[in-house]
């Protein structure tokens, strides 16, 4: 079960964070934003302390994390704090048309004395960065750990995130070998180096062709081998591929780097 206090609390602070920008037209959220930035605040969370802040049981749907529970708290959660509510025209739908704005700075400090610091100190410069930049904002949430590591409808798994001592294994440092080990060790270089040097010396290289052939054969050449590479007679092409289901369980996904 969800902590609904703490999911109101998360969607008040959102909207009043984005209401301190100073371009009026970044003060505009709506519900794909909100979610979002609830997402990445259990997401910080959970790096620290090995569950969400708000117990949601976030679900991988169309390309980004979703949950019912947020979506459907929106409107309440902000009508307590008097939020402005407004429909802008949209050429998409009804629902992407929503938004809702509101500066308040005295409401904003009291709520964030409620939201851990481990949430406030990244959620606070994400908000500031992408406000309602839906394609940035999508963009970076899609390569949260979470994400990569998701299968489409299923929940996602949350971790909690290793400390840079434990992530990096230390080296074993040569001081700390004897002084037979080390001058073993450093002997071993220097004729390695010595080795890669010689090699070097020993390659021979080969000369370029100062005047290429262009002739005939040359063209049915340079042909033939386009189309070996599927360069040619095939640009205009509309191609189908399909992948299977066990490419979201891949390494390659996973393979993420956010330092």
């Amino acid at each position: 079960m969800f902590d609904t206090s703490r999911l109101e609390l998360l969607i008040q602070y959102a909207l009043l964070r984005a209401g301190e920008e100073d371009d009026f037209s970044s003060r505009n959220l709506g519900p794909i934003h909100i979610i979002k930035y609830v997402y990445l605040a259990d997401l910080y969370y959970a790096e620290k302390h090995g569950e969400t802040f708000t117990k949601i049981d976030w679900q991988f749907y169309n390309f980004g994390p979703w949950s019912n529970n947020v979506y459907s708290s929106i409107d309440s959660s902000l009508a307590k704090i008097m939020a402005r509510k407004e429909c802008l025209e949209s050429i998409y739908s009804d629902e992407d048309c929503v938004r809702w704005n509101l500066q308040d700075s005295d409401r904003l400090r009291l709520i964030s004395r409620e939201v851990p610091a481990t949430i406030t100190a990244r959620l606070k410069r994400d908000i500031h960065t992408f406000t309602n930049d839906t394609k940035a904002l999508l963009d970076f949430v899609y390569k949260t750990p979470p994400m990569l590591e998701g299968t489409p409808k299923k929940s996602l798994v949350f971790r909690v995130k290793p400390s840079r001592s434990q992530e990096e294994q230390p080296s074993k440092r040569i001081d700390t070998l004897s002084k037979r080990k080390q001058k073993d060790f450093k002997s071993k270089l220097l004729a390695l180096k010595a080795s890669n040097q010689n090699r070097k010396l020993r390659m021979e290289l080969v000369n370029p062709v100062i005047n290429p052939r262009r002739d005939e054969v040359y063209s049915h050449g340079i042909e033939w081998l386009e189309t070996l590479s599927g360069e040619k007679d095939s640009m205009d092409e509309e191609v189908v591929v399909e992948f299977s289901n066990e490419i979201w369980g891949s390494d390659v996904r996973k393979d993420y780097d956010f330092s």
